[in-house]
Order: C-alpha cells, then sequence, then structure tokens
C-alpha cells in the first residue's frame, strides 16, 4: 500500500454498558471531552449539532504543539444504533488530511454494548497514528463507562 492510498480501519469492542449509554457517551459533548482523546492528549473543547447534515468540532491538545481538530458533518444519526459522519484533521502539516468517513453501530448485547468502528478512506500515511489513536481512545471511553455508569 502507498502511503496515499486509502485504507480502512475496522475495531469492534464491547463496553459494559447499557447500548442508550454508550450512544450518549459519543454524542453529548460534555461527555465526549471527558474521554475522547489518543494517548498523551487532552480535549480541548467539543461542538456538536447532532442531526444530519450537522457539524461537529473536537479540538485536542498534544503535550506541545499547536491544538487539533477533528471536524466534519453527521451524514447519518440513527439513535441509539449508528453514527456515520465525515472526518477530516486539521493542525498541523503532518495531521492534515483529506476528508474521510467514520460509521460507528452500536450493537446491544443484552446490558453490554458491541461498538464497531469502520474509518474509510483514511490515506495510508495516516495509517498507523489513527489506528494508536483509535485504540487508545476506544480504552479511554471503556474507562470513563466504568468511571461514570449513569443508565
Amino acid at each position: 500500500m502507498s502511503a496515499t492510498q486509502a485504507q480502512t480501519l475496522r475495531f469492534t469492542r464491547r463496553f459494559a454498558a447499557p447500548r442508550e449509554r454508550v450512544f450518549r457517551a459519543w454524542t453529548n459533548a460534555q461527555e465526549l471531552k471527558e474521554w475522547w482523546r489518543p494517548n498523551g492528549f487532552t480535549t480541548a473543547s467539543v461542538e456538536i449539532d447532532l442531526r444530519e447534515g450537522g457539524r461537529y468540532s473536537i479540538a485536542m491538545q498534544p503535550p506541545r504543539g499547536e491544538v487539533r481538530y477533528v471536524r466534519g458533518t453527521y451524514v447519518e444519526v440513527r439513535p441509539p444504533e449508528r453514527l456515520v459522519m465525515t472526518w477530516s484533521t486539521k493542525g498541523s502539516p503532518r495531521h492534515d488530511g483529506p476528508e474521510s468517513l467514520l460509521t460507528i453501530e452500536f450493537i446491544a448485547d443484552g446490558a453490554a454494548t458491541e461498538v464497531i468502528l469502520t474509518h474509510e478512506h483514511l490515506p495510508g500515511i495516516f495509517v498507523s497514528d489513527h489506528s494508536a489513536g483509535w485504540r487508545s481512545t476506544l480504552d479511554h471511553l471503556s474507562d470513563y463507562l466504568q468511571r461514570d455508569p449513569r443508565p
């Protein structure tokens, strides 16, 4: 695969929380700010307009350097089962990327939820960073849901 050839990342994780709870953690700006970040980053701000055609913006601060942004538009919003959104990163030449597509599926599994995250059309140059970022971000979500088990 070349550095520019589009690739797809796919992650499946099981969370010990009901589907509605996990969906809300992804779609409530205050909650998202609590857990959203790859390792080493903090989340400075989150804006969410949760509707098809609505926009979102997440500002992430690395340990050193300028704030980086993840921004996009919601393509599909089906509470509590599915989110589809465009995705682009801005903030530094190394991390600025073209628009890609993120799909998150929330599957009820008793009192737990299986999340299937699919990140499509990602240029090869971003795959390693995004793969590590998604893994650590999903770890933070798991920790958050354990700390804040509200229904």
